[in-house]
């Protein structure tokens, strides 16, 4: 559970760090309208929704596995 915590955080600051960016390259750029911007805005919290559903899926998974003890059933998480 706790790298899943760990992957959300990563995932926050990614995203920041994203539109950060975003913005920035938009903003040393005068005269150019937002459209860009804004689009890979949408774009970024596109990915991030999918990217957050899957760590989601991925603990709720590992959550009914530990609660029935069987850890034969846990997912793939970084095991080889």
């Amino acid at each position: 559970m706790h790298l899943c915590e760990l992957e959300k955080r990563a995932l926050d600051e990614s995203y920041v760090a994203h539109l950060g960016k975003l913005w920035s390259v938009w903003l040393s750029q005068p005269g150019q309208g937002p459209d860009h911007a804004m689009r890979g805005a949408m774009l970024a919290r596109e990915a991030y929704a999918l990217v957050f559903e899957a760590i989601e899926d991925r603990m709720r998974a590992l959550q009914r596995a530990a609660s029935m003890g069987d850890d034969k059933s846990l997912p793939n998480v970084g095991r080889r």
